[in-house]
């Protein structure tokens, strides 16, 4: 009931998304199933199409981290951290070539729930710039109790999460360590889709420190790297960066003993 259901599955409206979420039993039984027709008669057609958009249409992966492998000093009661891996390989080689030239620093970003479904699909985005809501900048901050204020606890819809009856949304975001307050025009390499062969492109925004509060309007220079769920700790992530951060090679071996 928002304007973040960006992008909407086709052919549902709210009433049918409603009515399908609410027959998905527990995603431990789902994993049962042995193939989409055990599916289908298990949930019934329209959680199954459901289903189906929301994990065929999703190019983002998230990984649970297992309490062997979390985020060292960011793990409490009833917190779920996961590794995401949401910009393209063409976001993450943009990223790469600012960052081999400014470095980088990891802030805390935090947002209602509902928003949630077009960050992990889209990444973080300047609102009015490209969905007409929202801010003019991109907002992160050094301590998790500013960004927790911005999270806001909800209500958890989907009565069978394992994640319990409210739910907030947290993330541990990379950023580029810009010149502070100078708008920044840069020359980076990316592929062209039709030629495959590698042009210029000349990307521009400004990031603002403010002690507390860090504001970006460059989109290329901020990746969600971990997202934890139903995190309470106040942690000061600007005089404490994060150390041992698990790589997806750690998740892959662990996955697979």
């Amino acid at each position: 009931e928002t304007q973040f259901l960006t992008p909407a599955p086709p052919d549902f409206d709210l009433k049918r998304i409603k009515q399908a979420a609410s027959r998905i039993p527990p995603f431990k039984n789902i994993a049962l199933l042995e193939n989409d027709q055990q599916l289908f008669n298990a949930v019934g057609k329209d959680a199954f199409y459901l289903l189906r958009w929301i994990i065929l249409s999703n190019r983002s992966q998230l990984f649970y981290l297992h309490p062997k492998i979390q985020l060292n000093n960011l793990s409490n009661e009833g917190c779920f951290q996961f590794m995401s891996i949401i910009s393209s390989p063409e976001q993450e080689d943009v990223f790469q070539q600012l960052k081999r030239k400014y470095g980088s620093i990891f802030v805390w970003h935090g947002s209602p729930t509902e928003r949630w479904h077009s960050i992990i699909r889209n990444g973080l985005k300047i609102g009015r710039k490209n969905f007409g809501f929202g801010c003019n900048e991109i907002y992160t901050a050094k301590s998790s109790n500013i960004s927790l204020g911005f999270s806001h606890v909800n209500m958890n819809p989907f009565k069978q999460s394992v994640f319990g009856s409210s739910l907030s949304v947290i993330s541990l975001v990379e950023v580029v360590k810009l010149p502070n307050g100078r708008n920044i025009q840069e020359q980076v390499y990316v592929r062209d889709p039709k030629t495959g062969k590698k042009v210029t492109k000349i990307i521009g925004g400004v990031l603002n420190d403010n002690c507390d509060v860090i504001t970006f309007t460059m989109e290329e220079a901020c990746i969600v790297r971990f997202i934890l769920v139903n995190f309470n700790m106040v942690y000061d992530i600007g005089s404490n960066q994060p150390q041992h951060l698990p790589s997806i090679n750690d998740v892959l071996r662990f996955q697979t003993g």
